[in-house]
């Protein structure tokens, strides 16, 4: 009885511990946060689960889609409109993880990241870009980007005025690569920028600003968020956001105004949560 008393007391003080640690490494976050120069208040979204790694947002209706690790089996999909209503997107016959998505609104056509669904020569499942339709909470009818080749992985689409855009490895280059529909096809038509890092999860920010994560050289922590501008059809070298970034993972910065926005980060207990921002 009394070892049992005294497992239960260790069990409380255990709990107790953790909970103290995660509190102060909130603190520490936020204090390191508040000090910098850059005036931007961030909050953990209201469906923040410290067990899961949510990252990845994207504006559809009301709130968002994210990708998850909460079913533990795949990364998923998911949708939260902020109101306690957290549902998992459906997608038939699906055996991977899924990757970023966009919503492209004016159509109603949502493009994710998946994998090819075929080997490489190196018996590797790269990934690719897929085109489909979302409704009542399941995506539907879709179809793998005509470009995409098995050999090499395309992901994080975006599109901003009939461009859309695309980071790859192929070729063996990680590169930043724009496409214009022709004949209900997209087609490459230029190269914005190559790296020697992968470039992760590009945004549009506007028709000539592009952001992006990455691990290049000369950061300030693990993977941090760089900005490419564009003047006169041509792109600058990439410039890193100071005001984002931490000594931690930074990723998938998304703006739903010139002020406010989410960012993807890992920056508390090494999970990737999401943070709603906003310029004070």
């Amino acid at each position: 009885m009394i070892k049992e008393l005294q497992f239960r007391v260790n069990l409380i003080e255990e709990r107790s511990i953790k909970k103290t640690l995660f509190s102060i490494l909130i603190l520490i976050n936020f204090t390191f946060l508040a000090q910098n120069s850059y005036n931007i208040k961030f909050e953990l979204v209201n469906f923040t689960n410290v067990k899961y790694n949510d990252f990845a947002p994207t504006v559809y209706k009301d709130g968002i889609l994210f990708v998850s690790d909460r079913d533990g089996e795949f990364y998923n999909l998911y949708y939260s409109d902020f109101k306690n209503n957290l549902k998992k997107i459906k997608i038939k016959k699906q055996k991977h993880h899924i990757g970023q998505v966009f919503y492209d609104k004016k159509n109603k056509l949502i493009y994710l990241t998946k994998s090819s669904g075929k080997k490489s020569s190196n018996n590797k499942f790269n990934l690719a870009v897929y085109k489909g339709k979302i409704k009542k909470n399941k995506i539907f009818d879709l179809k793998k980007l005509s470009f995409c080749n098995p050999e090499f992985s395309y992901g994080h689409a975006q599109i901003l005025n009939n461009k859309l855009l695309i980071h790859t490895n192929e070729g063996g280059v990680y590169s930043l690569n724009e496409y214009s529909l022709k004949n209900d096809q997209w087609v490459k038509t230029r190269t914005i920028f190559t790296d020697t890092s992968p470039i992760l999860n590009p945004i549009f920010k506007d028709h000539s600003t592009i952001i992006f994560a990455s691990k290049r050289i000369g950061g300030i922590g693990g993977i941090d968020l760089y900005k490419i501008t564009k003047s006169k059809e041509e792109w600058s070298k990439p410039i890193n956001l100071k005001k984002f970034n931490t000594p931690f993972d930074d990723l998938s910065l998304i703006f739903t105004d010139k002020n406010k926005g989410y960012i993807s980060s890992n920056r508390i207990d090494n999970k990737d949560h999401i943070f709603k921002f906003s310029f004070q």
